[in-house]
This record gives C-alpha cells, sequence and structure tokens, in this order.
C-alpha cells in the first residue's frame, strides 16, 4: 500500500491516440500510393511486352500476305511458260507461309482463333490449289481450260485470305493504339504520385518527431515527480507496516466470529487479538450499561487490568464520565480519538489514574448490536499523536466488523435456540416426521421409528424411492386421482394405506407383532430449494380409528346384503336389478354410451325339480352363479330375476359384443359337469340399448330374445 500522491504518467491520451491515427492514417495513404505506383509500373511493363507481341503478329500477318504472292506469282509464271526458274519463289514462299501460320498459331489468343482457322483453312486451300496447278503442268496433262479454271478458284481463294487477314492486322493495330494510350495515361499519374509517396514518409517523419519531442519534454517533468514519489514512499514506510498489521488484525477477527459461543467469549479474545498484533498500551472492551458502562474483557501490558478496574465511562453527555471519547464515540457511532489524552480537558474524570500510567494516545471504536449502541473498544497507546487519518480509516472499518460480529453471534444463537425449541416440538409430535431429499432420508423424529420398529441408522440407510413406493393395493382410503398425484409425485399427498410391518424387507427376522396390519394416515408434500425439492412426510398410526369405522361398516353391508343381495345364489336380487338398470340406462342415453342386456334361464328346470327335487335345485342355482361369476368383467352386474331367471348387464358393450359374451357362458355352462346324472344348459336371449330405452322396453325385448332361443331349440343365443 502507498501512502502518497504520484501523478499519472504524463501522457496526453488525446495527442497519443492523434498521433497514432495521423501515421496510421499517412502511413495507409503512403502504402496504398507506392502500391498503386508499383502495380501501374508492372501492367505498364506488361502492356509493352503485350504491343511487342502485338506488332510481332501484325508483322507476321504482313509476311504471310506477301508470301503467298510470291508463291502466286511463281505458280502462274510456271503454268504460263512451264519454265523452271519460277519454281523457286514459290517454293521458297510456301515454306514461309507455313512457317508464319506455325507461329501465329503460338501467337493469337483464343478470342482470335475464329479468324486463325478461317485464315488456315483458306490457307491449306490456297497451297493446295498451287500444288496441284504445278503438278499437273510438269506431266503436261493440263489443258488451257483446267489452267483457267484452278487458277481463278485460287484468285478467290487469295481474296478472302486478304480480307481475313487483313480484317485481323486492323484488330491488332486497334488494339496497338489502345494500349499505347492506357500507358501514356499510367505514365502520367505515376509521375505525379512518385512525388506524393516521398513528401508522405517526411511528413511521416515530421509527425513522429514532434510528438517526441514533446513527449521527451513531459517525461522530464515526470521524473521530477517521480523522485518526488520516492521520497514520500519513503517516508510511508512506517503506515505500511501498520496497514499490513491492521488487516491481519481484521482477518483473525473474522476468524473468531464462528468459533465464539457468545459475545462475552468473542470479545475475550478479539481484545487479546488486539494487544499481541498491534502496538497497543492496553485495550479494553466496555459493554453499554446505565449509568456506566461495564468492563467486559482487557489486556494488554501488565497493569492494564488494575487501570480498568472501577473505572467509570458512560454515554450520558449530563454527567463528567459521559464527555469523554468513550462517550462520544457511543453516541455519534464513529471512532473518536485523542492524541494527548493525558493533557486534554476531556480526561478530568480520570486524571488521578492517568497519572499512574503513563499513555497519551487513546481511540475509541463504538460497536452496535441491531444499529442499537452495544459498547465500545478503547485502545491505549504511549506515544503522542499516534493516530492519523490511515490509522483512523482502518478503525472503522473494524468497527464495521465488530458490530457485524455481534449481529452474526446473537442471530446465530437465536437459530439454535428456535431449532432447538422447533426440535423439542417435532420429537414430542404424536406423528412419525421425516424430511427427505430425492435420493435419501435427511432428518427423523422417535416417533416415526417406534412405527417401522427400525433404528435411525437403519431408516436414513433406506432408499427413498423404495420407502414410499406404495402399491395401488394398498391404498385403503384415497380416490383414484389422489393415488395418481402420488405415483406422479405431485407436490402433494394425502391418503390412507395398510400394511404389514413385514412387507418391508429391512434385513431383519420377522417377528408376530410384524405381521399384524396397521393403517397409516400419510401426508407428503415437496417444496423447491435451492434448485432441488425438499420433501416433509407425515405418517400418523390410526388403526384404532380405521378398525372402529370397519365395525360400523361391517354392519351397513350386512343390512346393505340382506336388502340388495339374492340370499341364494349371490346374486343381485330383482330389486337391486331394477335400480341397477334404471341408473345404467340414464347414463348410456345421456351420454350416448353403448349398453347391453343379456337375459338367460336354465333348460328344463322344472324337470330337474320334479326328478331331482328341490334341493338339488337349489344346488344348480348356486352352482351356476358361482360359474358365471367367475367369467364376467368387473364392470358386469349379474342379477337373478326371478325362478331360474338371470339378468346380465353388460355396461359400455355393443350388441355384437355381448353375443360373443353369452355364447362364451353358454358353452361354459353346457360343457360342465354339475355331477346330477345330467347335462345342464341354458337358453340366453340378448339386446342392446335404443335411444330412449325403459327398463319395460328393454326387459320386453330381451325377454322375446330369451323365448326365441327355447322356440328355436333351446342351449342357444338369440338377439333381438
Amino acid at each position: 500500500m502507498v501512502y502518497f500522491n504520484l501523478r499519472v504518467r504524463p501522457q496526453s491520451k488525446a495527442a497519443h491516440y492523434i498521433t497514432i491515427t495521423v501515421v496510421a492514417i499517412a502511413t495507409a495513404i503512403v502504402i496504398a500510393i507506392a502500391f498503386f505506383v508499383y502495380f501501374n509500373a508492372v501492367k505498364v511493363e506488361g502492356k509493352f511486352a503485350g504491343i511487342e507481341k502485338n506488332k510481332r503478329v501484325e508483322r507476321l500477318l504482313d509476311d504471310t500476305l506477301v508470301d503467298f504472292l510470291d508463291a502466286e506469282t511463281g505458280q502462274r509464271g510456271f503454268l504460263l511458260t512451264g519454265n523452271s526458274m519460277y519454281l523457286a519463289p514459290y517454293l521458297s514462299g510456301r515454306a514461309r507461309i507455313k512457317n508464319n501460320l506455325k507461329r501465329l498459331d503460338g501467337m493469337l489468343s483464343k478470342k482470335d482463333y475464329k479468324y486463325f482457322k478461317k485464315i488456315k483453312f483458306l490457307a491449306s486451300k490456297k497451297l493446295n490449289e498451287l500444288k496441284t496447278t504445278i503438278a499437273l503442268r510438269k506431266q503436261n496433262r493440263l489443258n488451257s481450260a483446267l489452267i483457267i479454271v484452278k487458277t481463278n478458284k485460287g484468285i478467290d481463294y487469295m481474296k478472302e485470305l486478304r480480307i481475313y487477314i487483313s480484317d485481323l492486322k486492323s484488330l491488332y493495330e486497334q488494339r496497338i493504339e489502345a494500349e499505347n494510350g492506357w500507358i501514356f495515361k499510367k505514365s502520367e499519374y505515376i509521375k505525379i504520385m512518385l512525388p506524393l509517396v516521398i513528401f508522405g514518409y517526411l511528413f511521416i517523419l515530421l509527425v513522429v518527431y514532434i510528438m517526441l519531442y514533446i513527449s521527451s519534454k513531459k517525461n522530464i517533468k515526470y521524473e521530477d515527480d517521480l523522485r518526488q514519489a520516492a521520497a514520500d514512499l519513503e517516508s510511508s514506510y512506517q503506515n505500511e507496516k501498520t496497514a499490513k498489521l491492521f488487516y491481519i488484525l481484521i482477518s483473525k477477527i473474522n476468524n473468531l466470529m464462528p468459533k465464539s459461543s457468545n459475545y462475552e467469549e468473542f470479545f475475550m479474545d478479539a481484545v487479546d487479538l488486539f494487544a499481541k498484533n498491534m502496538e497497543t498500551f492496553g485495550v479494553c472492551f466496555f459493554k453499554e450499561d446505565s449509568p456506566y458502562a461495564k468492563v467486559v474483557a482487557s489486556a494488554g501490558v501488565k497493569g492494564i487490568k488494575q487501570y480498568t478496574e472501577g473505572l467509570k465511562v458512560s454515554s450520558n453527555k449530563n454527567i463528567p464520565e459521559g464527555l469523554g471519547v468513550y462517550g462520544e464515540a457511543v453516541r455519534s457511532g464513529e471512532v473518536i480519538y485523542s492524541n494527548d489524552f493525558a493533557s486534554d480537558r476531556i480526561s478530568a474524570p480520570w486524571r488521578q489514574k492517568l497519572t499512574e500510567f503513563n499513555f497519551n494516545s487513546v481511540a475509541t471504536i463504538p460497536i452496535k448490536m441491531n444499529n442499537e449502541p452495544f459498547g465500545a473498544f478503547v485502545i491505549y497507546i504511549i506515544e503522542k499523536n499516534y493516530f492519523d487519518e490511515e490509522k483512523i480509516k482502518f478503525l472503522k472499518e473494524i468497527s464495521s466488523i465488530l458490530s457485524y460480529a455481534i449481529d452474526y453471534i446473537d442471530n446465530r444463537n437465536k437459530l439454535i435456540d428456535e431449532r432447538d425449541a422447533l426440535n423439542r416440538v417435532i420429537q414430542n409430535i404424536p406423528s412419525g416426521i421425516a424430511i427427505f431429499n430425492e435420493e435419501k432420508f435427511l432428518y427423523t423424529n422417535q416417533e416415526l421409528l417406534d412405527l417401522f420398529k427400525l433404528t435411525e441408522e437403519e431408516f436414513l440407510n433406506l432408499s427413498v424411492k423404495d420407502f414410499f413406493n406404495i402399491k395401488e393395493g394398498q391404498i385403503y382410503n384415497s380416490n383414484p386421482p389422489v393415488f395418481k398425484m402420488h405415483a406422479k409425485n405431485e407436490m402433494f399427498q394425502r391418503f390412507i394405506y395398510k400394511l404389514n410391518r413385514a412387507d418391508f424387507d429391512f434385513n431383519r427376522a420377522e417377528t408376530i407383532d410384524d405381521r399384524k396390519t396397521i393403517y397409516i394416515d400419510l401426508f407428503r408434500t415437496t417444496i423447491p430449494y435451492k434448485g432441488n425439492s425438499v420433501g416433509l412426510a407425515i405418517f400418523s398410526d390410526i388403526t384404532d380409528n380405521v378398525l372402529r369405522e370397519q365395525n360400523i361398516l361391517i354392519k351397513k353391508d350386512e343390512y346393505k346384503e340382506l336388502s340388495e343381495v339374492d340370499v341364494l345364489t349371490g346374486a343381485g336380487n330383482r330389486r337391486y336389478f331394477d335400480s341397477k338398470l334404471a341408473k345404467t340406462l340414464g347414463i348410456a342415453n345421456r351420454y350416448d354410451r353403448p349398453l347391453s342386456l343379456i337375459m338367460f334361464d336354465i333348460d328344463k328346470f322344472k324337470d330337474i325339480n320334479d326328478t331331482s327335487g328341490h334341493t338339488t335345485g337349489d344346488f344348480i342355482l348356486k352352482e351356476l352363479s358361482g360359474l358365471i361369476k367367475q367369467n364376467l368383467r368387473m364392470t358386469d352386474f349379474f342379477a337373478r330375476f326371478g325362478g331360474e331367471e338371470f339378468m346380465i348387464i353388460a355396461i359400455d358393450t355393443p350388441v355384437e359384443t355381448a353375443v360373443e359374451l353369452a355364447e362364451r357362458l353358454r358353452a361354459k355352462i353346457s360343457e360342465q359337469n354339475f355331477n346330477i346324472g345330467r347335462q345342464v344348459t341354458c337358453s340366453f336371449g340378448v339386446t342392446g340399448i335404443i335411444n330412449g330405452d325403459t327398463n319395460q322396453s328393454i326387459v320386453s325385448r330381451v325377454d322375446e330374445a330369451l323365448y326365441d332361443a327355447k322356440k328355436n331349440g333351446r342351449n342357444k343365443v338369440c338377439s333381438a
């Protein structure tokens, strides 16, 4: 830490950035111009080469045309005279033509190749014409008419050759002229640009020189400031050392907070830290009280405790003891100090004690609890003028830390007390309580351990998922939506379930008590906490309540059975059937849902009663009813309609499916051995609901279907 004011190194940011910008722009311009000059010079050089090439092409075209004329002159002279002296210009002209065409083939561009192809084609025709006429003349087989024809044809070829060669030559002349104009223009640009490059670099050097000169002048002043700063640094060494001591002290005070059980213990350790880590004669802590503050802790050189014993300080400004540094600091909430306390007028109440001790500088650090005055630290120093602005700044920071520490310890102890009180309440609640997260149980009370006969270690090692894996068959009192909520791990569930303790595999032997069925009222909820879910489960043993309720329900069921169930067969009786049919018809009509009614009776049941007796008849009725019940769905309703007649209400079933059901039941009955010495069969009538059906209309219709089955030979299924 440096305790002097060193100016920032002198360098104007604006000038710095402007210099960089100007140099960068000028350099970029110069580089751009240089590139322009370079690339255009290269292009000029390329253009010169191109012009030279084009001129060579132009000369080749002229030479080719002249060579054709020489060859043609030699041909004509030989044809007319037959003198061999004319063959020399013909042969040399033809050789030069071929050589010129070969050189042109490698020099012409692709876009000019169409001209060259035509010239090459016409040249071939012309050369063939020359060659043919001369060969015929040599053999004396050429008459005058043929000579005229061949010569005229050659003249036509020559005319076309002149045209194409002239066109191509004109094209190259135009290119040479255009390229000469471009070279002239670019040369003018280059003449202008070259001086700009030179002056541009000179300008950049000038700007850099000026800025370096300005910077050097400022640096001279900066070096003077730096030398002064070095002197200030030397003088601030002692403050630097003190700052380090303060920082060490602050760090150690922070470490004290979680270790201290109460504020008395905290301040006893804190004054020891002050005495050991600071250049203090002594330090003590006064807790605010009326009329005088109480000394809680003190430490320092030998004799400091005797000094503080019986020392009266107060925050009451109306008494002399309240006018010192302690009283002013507590009242204002600011650090108050005196660098010559022994001679200060405010030290009058303690003058007698001051004569026994040789200290001169005093500082008081106020401490607050919940933003209210709590007390103060008083620091005693032997030397005068010890406290300066830097030390007071640190003391203010320590004041904030000590006030925070008191609030921290107070709030922590309150939380501990509240937690202990809550724990006592939870442990004495007559219900089992468990707290858990998604993976494990975090807490349980003794009531829950007793309920499941587990130790705390066994319970906390259980899997949360397995423990709450309650089967649907265990639900005793809950409607289906509540169980689905539980199955989907919704935020809130409550239901009653039954279990034997032995149903849970807790790796222990089964006892007689484990086989006892108990009923548990479970309330479970989860809440989000720091990105996770934390759950609370409350288990209540309500076995006694459930058993009392069951006794009442059993009696109600007995009365209900007498009123709704046929005593002999266990099927629904006629009165219950009428009620059930009316209700299901109403639902089916209202919601347009399918419904079927099956009616059947025992074939020749009167003969069985007459031959085997009514006891056998009753036996068949009971056995038949049991067989039918085994082969019906849970949703189907079965009732004895009267005598040997029975009804089945097939809910949500179309008539086609009901016919299939009746056919299966008929087959089952006919295959069943009732051990009465004869086969028992049944006839079935089936009908489906018609919009607006009543009990009377649908029963009448199904009765007609049963009558048809009887009429058609019995042991049959008919529908209506």
